[in-house]
C-alpha cells in the first residue's frame, strides 16, 4: 500500500484481531488502486498536485479509499440475499474533485470537460441548441452549458449543477443563480 496503512484499515473497519491482515492489505491495494483509476491519475500526479508537506495525499482520498476497503471487507461477495446498496454517494463526493478531466473525448476512461446546451425542460444536455441531440451521460465528465456557462455533473440520472466548490446545489440555489444570469444569444 502507498497512503494507506494496515492501521488505519483496521481501526477504520474496527477490526481488533490480526487473523485476515494479509487479506486486508490486498483490499487496500486494491482500492488505492482503484481510486487512483477512479480520478484518472498515477500516485505520483495526485502527490505533486495536491500533496503537503505535511500530508502527501489528501485527507479525502484517504477517506473514500478507507471506505472502499471496508466495503470489500463487510461485503465479499457482489450477490447477497439481503438489500445491496453502492458504496454511499459519500465516495463520489470525496473523490470528484480530485478527478483529472480532459478537454475532448478520450478513450482512457478519464472523464472530460464536455460543451452543449442544457435544456431545463427535460433536464438533459443536448450537442445543439435546437435541443435535436441528446448527449448520453457519463459519470466521470463535466458538462457546461454554453449560454450560461453553468456546469453541470450527471449522478446516474441525471444532470445537477455544481456551485464553484464542486458540489451538487438544490433546484432553489440554482434557480438564484439562473435569476441572476444574464444569457447571451
Amino acid at each position: 500500500m502507498r497512503y494507506l496503512t494496515l492501521e488505519w484499515i483496521k481501526s477504520h473497519s474496527r477490526i481488533d484481531y490480526d487473523l485476515e491482515d494479509e487479506l486486508l492489505t490486498l483490499y487496500g491495494d486494491a482500492a488505492e488502486e482503484a481510486v487512483l483509476n477512479i480520478i484518472g491519475r498515477s500516485y505520483r500526479n495526485l502527490v505533486l498536485n495536491f500533496g503537503s508537506p505535511d500530508d502527501y495525499v489528501p485527507a479525502a482520498i484517504k477517506q473514500a479509499t478507507l471506505m472502499l476497503v471496508d466495503a470489500s471487507y463487510t461485503q465479499r461477495s457482489p450477490v447477497s440475499s439481503v438489500n445491496m446498496f453502492a458504496v454511499p454517494y459519500t465516495f463520489d463526493f470525496l473523490v470528484k474533485p480530485y478527478m483529472k478531466l480532459a478537454n475532448g473525448s478520450s478513450s482512457s476512461g478519464v472523464g472530460s470537460m464536455v460543451t452543449g446546451y442544457y435544456n431545463s425542460a427535460d433536464g438533459l444536455f443536448y450537442r445543439d441548441a435546437g435541443f435535436t441531440e441528446a448527449i448520453v451521460g457519463d459519470l466521470k465528465s463535466l458538462y457546461r452549458d454554453i449560454p450560461t456557462g453553468l456546469v453541470y455533473v450527471y449522478n446516474g440520472e441525471i444532470f445537477e449543477l455544481l456551485n464553484a466548490d464542486m458540489f451538487a446545489v438544490s433546484e432553489d440555489e440554482m434557480d438564484e443563480i439562473l435569476d441572476g444570469q444574464e444569457i447571451e444569444d
